[in-house]
């Protein structure tokens, strides 16, 4: 099944995944969201993926059929700026969290640690919001 505007945005915006588009005749054919370090890809629904188009620049051809397009955050940040929930984590959480384990850190240790788990962090903190979002009612107003 393809997935829709708002879940290919988030993939593309938040964890930096790139967009494949197959074209036939100067139309689109096909779209694709992958990434780099992992084997998985979407398809996107052509309505969908038209519209994300506008907010991406190309990266580069793989030849004259298909090109690679990544997010334009300079863009795009620029005319809306709107971020929810923000989240950050400091040293001094991986530190209580680690101690909760019985494993004792330091505050260069934590940092490092941070650096090296970045990605799946962010990953897993943007898969667990998706899966909060798309169990939340949206009928109950305000």
């Amino acid at each position: 099944m393809a997935i829709g505007y708002g879940r290919a945005r988030n993939l593309m915006r938040q964890l930096g995944w790139n967009m494949r588009v197959t074209t036939i005749c100067d139309s689109v054919d096909k779209i694709v969201l992958f990434h780099p370090l992992q084997d998985r890809e979407y398809t996107v629904r052509l309505d969908s993926g038209r519209k994300l188009m506008r907010e991406c620049v190309m990266q580069h051809r793989i030849d004259s059929m298909t090109a690679i397009l990544e997010y334009n955050r300079t863009e795009a940040e620029v005319e809306k700026p709107q971020w929810y929930a923000i989240t950050r984590w400091a040293p001094e959480d991986v530190i209580a969290a680690a101690e909760e384990q019985d494993v004792t850190l330091t505050e260069e240790q934590a940092a490092a640690w941070l650096r090296r788990n970045e990605r799946k962090f962010q990953d897993l903190l943007v898969a667990a919001g998706n899966e909060i979002l798309s169990n939340m009612d949206f009928g109950e107003g305000e």
